[in-house]
């Protein structure tokens, strides 16, 4: 219980995240940051996150939600240049000239943080995405994020636990077939569930302690996005689901040792 809610709350605080710039606002910021640059396009997409190909005629909706997909991404403005860079000092110095502050820089590029967004200039690459310079805004992950992801964690694997250790406790009284469909499901559906549980706890040690100034924004559930993952958690949580409705089921029998006890009375009361 401690990985969905977990990610729940992490879904719940990037609500707090602030609002891209407008392409206006983008082109102002371009401007004001490298003058005399030439705009090819500004592409801005407003979401959170989203599947690259999400939307497309080619796109499946329900395999995407059930199975996952690649390519989940942030959403960005992007203002594609057609024109070269300044030297990566000038930029900077107009970077902090405009209020950034510059997390990160080397020979071709920088990362400017401000007002909860982040700046990415960034130089022409060989990859086909990027045949030319660009700024790249995206959100930064709000403090919120993390604060509710790891509450959700704390939370939810205490009422997980709690949950275990109530169903081992009725699972005592089953019966063999029962204690063996619950075992079954617990342990292969915690297996299927795993890799997701040790991509969000490495998410959230990893943005507090091993993260980058300048790092891209990965939610804590970016991992169980992937094409496969997501089904495998999905079937992790469904078996899961059904092992808590065996014992479930096998907390409202009477136990053998009920029936039992049971049985006399009801001969004696024949007889």
């Amino acid at each position: 219980m401690g990985v969905p809610a977990a990610m729940a709350g992490a879904w719940i605080g990037w609500r707090s995240a602030e609002p891209l710039p407008t392409e206006a606002q983008t082109r102002e910021i371009a401007s004001e940051l490298l003058p005399g640059a030439q705009v090819a396009k500004v592409v801005r997409d407003s979401s959170l996150f989203y599947y690259e190909h999400e939307g497309s005629p080619d796109a499946n909706a329900v395999a995407m939600l059930l199975v996952g997909d690649d390519d989940y991404r942030a959403g960005s403005t992007v203002v594609e240049l057609a024109s070269p860079l300044p030297s990566a000092v000038e930029t900077g110095e107009r970077l902090s000239a405009a209020g950034w502050e510059v997390l990160s820089s080397d020979r071709d590029s920088l990362v400017g943080a401000k007002d909860g967004l982040l700046l990415y200039v960034l130089p022409a690459s060989s990859v086909e995405s990027r045949p030319g310079p660009r700024l790249e805004i995206v959100r930064a992950e709000p403090v919120l994020a993390s604060v509710l992801a790891a509450v959700g964690l704390l939370v939810g694997g205490a009422l997980g636990a709690l949950l275990a250790w109530w169903g081992r406790r009725q699972v005592q009284a089953a019966t063999p077939v029962a204690r063996s469909l619950v075992w079954v499901g617990s342990v292969s559906g915690s297996v299927m569930v795993l890799p997701t549980a040790v991509a969000v706890l490495i998410q959230l040690v990893g943005a507090g302690l091993l993260a980058s100034p300048g790092d891209p924004p990965y939610p804590v559930w970016d991992f169980y996005m992937f094409w496969g993952v997501r089904a495998a958690t999905h079937l992790g949580w469904a078996m899961l689901g059904a092992t808590l409705m065996v014992v479930l089921a096998t907390s409202f029998r009477p136990s053998t040792s009920d029936r039992r006890k049971h049985r006399p009375v009801a001969q004696s009361n024949a007889a």
